[in-house]
């Protein structure tokens, strides 16, 4: 099979996709979740004020998951997705497909890869390093959100797709690399703050893993 081809069938089945989940699933519940589910009215503040009360009483390992999980977020928007996005250029579905239902308003910005898609599976990995008992739920709501984008008509699937491997991937990434400098760093300059905090992804399986019993009691916050 050629390039082209190939691409081309892609490409068909991406549409075929799209229209299935935009138009054969279409129906009233969906049509006021969906919106809902992309934009919830006061998401943001809501966000915020979750990542206070964490910070203020989540201790060590509420700290890092909020720094970590805004780290992550500027590094997968401003360093990945938006210049993805732009080197891509992919139109959005209601400006390529004549038939394409656009259930919220319209958007500007170029289709691939899926910002919502990102941030959300971000979020959710971030969640999932540093509370999985308790944050394995998240996967499912950004499993929600990629699939309204779809619904509402400002994705394909391919979009959220590889907007969920790009936030998935920058989260454990960002984690690990930061987590390795100051493995390296820690111990040579600042021997007093890696005494006190070993590790920069404390999860809830480190207080039985850890040796020393400061990395014990730091991870038990």
């Amino acid at each position: 099979m050629t390039t082209a081809l190939y691409v081309g069938w892609m490409r068909g089945a991406d549409d075929a996709c799209f229209r299935f989940i935009n138009h054969s699933l279409a129906n009233p519940v969906f049509d006021w979740l969906m919106p809902f589910a992309s934009h919830p009215p006061g998401g943001i503040a809501v966000a915020t004020a979750l990542a206070i009360t964490l910070a203020a009483k989540g201790g060590a390992r509420g700290r890092l998951c909020v720094g970590m999980f805004l780290l992550t977020l500027w590094v997968g928007n401003f360093l990945v997705v938006d210049p993805l996005k732009e080197l891509v250029a992919r139109p959005r579905p209601f400006f390529a497909l004549g038939d394409a239902r656009l259930v919220i308003g319209r958007v500007q910005a170029f289709s691939m890869p899926s910002a919502h898609s990102a941030n959300w599976f971000g979020a959710a990995m971030i969640g999932f390093v540093y509370y999985r008992r308790q944050a394995s739920w998240l996967f499912a709501l950004a499993a929600l959100v990629a699939f309204s984008r779809v619904y509402n008509g400002v994705h394909y699937p391919t979009d959220v797709l590889a907007g969920a491997v790009i936030g998935a991937g920058t989260a454990v990434a960002t984690a690990v690399a930061l987590d390795t400098v100051w493995q390296f760093a820690g111990p040579r300059w600042f021997q007093e703050q890696w005494a006190r905090l070993p590790s920069l992804v404390l999860t809830e399986e480190a207080p039985r893993a850890a040796k020393a019993p400061i990395a014990t009691a730091v991870a038990s916050e």
